[in-house]
């Protein structure tokens, strides 16, 4: 009997710890993960936002960081094995999520939602493919050139731009005002020149997007006439010495630039006229810099295929939602209110306002009266107007095109060549010689074009074959 009771009195025990262990545990009803949590200590607005949806709708998510880089997609394949799979996950790249099948087709919640018709229709249609929706857009960055005003005004260069900045600048005053500038030995027109080449085409010709993508083809066009003279530009930019890269030795020791060593402390410095950057920097320009700055996006050109008006390149960040996910109508509402949704876009703001905190984010809308309400808390003039011309618009592909970063940096193309620092690279990578092309001593026509243009597409089209037919 004293065995007995002895047992009863430890499966009581153990009982009564499982129990209290249960009570101090605590329940999410969603998981997510991300690398943009900040800390407890100094938390992000992302932290804020999802403390205001836990209160908004009296649940609670648990947040989970994996880190960023190869960590992250590692971090999620972990949680997979382990079945522990957030809800709700930050995209680092479509091809990854669509890969190892880890997203739901969210189609049949979006053809509920009329908020979704407000989201950029470049960006909504990156979340696309085949006949699903596989992602919900859920950061918005536009990539552009940043003009440092105060420096035009004291160079007496004003006049040189528009009086009227809202559309843009065109690719002849842009030219112009670079040359002029980089004529002063205490400035420099560019901050970097290797970035002229990727949005050339897409200005002389509307066939073309970022880097000479066609969306609609599935292809890139880089033999080219366009992508072609993009090349012989960036040259011009780069033998002129009309960028912080190509700096001649004399100007970099000079008195003007001692101690600059980066394009980024060129432009803090108010020593570069146009900086090539995205809006996600905004918040530290603003604490670095102490000059007026303008976003003026692309050049546009003359033509009639050309983008004549100042257009943008939209960088999206996307999230998804597991496919197994046992709370899928949370975790969709929830992804939306991180987003596009008007109140959700409203609490941004409102965090920015009491906190006199730059956003880091645009608004995932083309809603005017909510872009209007940005408008007052983004410091940096310019932005706003570029919504209006969101049809001419192009997009970063990274996160999108499957083999993007093989296509534009690392297949190997079998040629040697020898870049601007003098290093030959044998079996040189697709980008090493692109940017040979204008710095070295690479060449780009013929045959070099046409072999250039084939391997970016073959490097697309073996992507793409990892998980088509997954989806069909």
């Amino acid at each position: 009997m004293k065995k007995l009771a002895i047992v009863l009195a430890l499966v009581l025990l153990l009982a009564a710890t499982v129990t209290i262990i249960s009570a101090c545990s605590e329940k999410y009803d969603l998981l997510y993960a991300n690398w943009n949590f900040g800390t407890d200590s100094d938390p992000s607005v992302e932290r804020k936002m999802i403390k205001a949806f836990e209160d908004k709708y009296d649940v609670k998510i648990k947040t989970i960081d994996y880190g960023q880089d190869q960590n992250y997609p590692n971090g999620l394949l972990g949680a997979v094995q382990r079945q522990e799979v957030p809800d709700v996950f930050m995209v680092n790249n479509m091809s990854f999520v669509l890969n190892y099948q880890l997203a739901m087709d969210v189609s049949a919640f979006v053809a509920e939602d009329e908020d979704w018709q407000n989201i950029p229709q470049t960006v909504e249609q990156g979340a696309h493919f085949n006949n699903g929706i596989y992602a919900i857009p859920f950061a918005l960055h536009m990539l552009g050139y940043f003009v440092n005003e105060d420096l035009i005004e004291d160079c007496n260069l004003d006049s040189v731009l528009p009086q009227n900045r809202d559309k843009g600048i065109t690719y002849t005053q842009f030219k112009t005002l670079v040359s002029e500038i980089s004529a002063n030995p205490a400035y420099v027109g560019l901050n970097k020149e290797s970035s002229v080449y990727e949005w050339y085409p897409a200005s002389a010709n509307k066939k073309y997007g970022y880097f000479g993508w066609n969306d609609a083809d599935k292809k890139y066009y880089i033999n080219t006439t366009e992508f072609a003279t993009g090349i012989s530009e960036t040259k011009n930019f780069y033998n002129s010495h009309s960028s912080f890269g190509s700096l001649t030795e004399a100007k970099k020791k000079s008195q003007s630039f001692a101690g600059v060593d980066s394009d980024v402390k060129a432009w803090d410095s108010g020593k570069v006229a146009l900086r090539w950057g995205y809006t996600y920097e905004v918040p530290n320009m603003i604490d670095n810099d102490d000059f007026r700055i303008r976003f003026v996006g692309i050049p546009s050109m003359e033509g009639e295929n050309a983008r004549n008006e100042g257009y943008s390149c939209l960088v999206p960040d996307y999230l998804a939602i597991y496919k197994n996910s046992p709370n899928a109508e949370l975790a969709y509402k929830f992804a939306k209110w991180m987003s596009y949704d008007p109140e959700g876009i409203a609490m941004r703001i409102q965090f920015a306002r009491d906190d006199e905190e730059t956003p880091n984010t645009l608004p995932m809308t083309t809603d005017l009266d909510i872009l209007s309400e940005f408008e007052e808390v983004f410091p940096v003039t310019g932005v706003v107007p570029f919504y209006e011309r969101l049809a001419d618009s192009i997009f970063e592909p990274t996160k999108v095109v499957p083999g993007y970063n093989e296509s534009r940096f690392n297949a190997s193309t079998g040629k040697s060549v020898t870049n601007g620092a003098g290093e030959k690279k044998e079996n040189a990578k697709i980008g090493e010689y692109l940017d040979a092309c204008f710095s070295g001593n690479g060449e780009f026509a013929g045959t070099i074009a046409s072999d250039l243009e084939k391997l970016a597409n073959q490097a697309y089209a073996d992507a793409l074959s990892d998980y088509e037919d997954k989806y069909r």
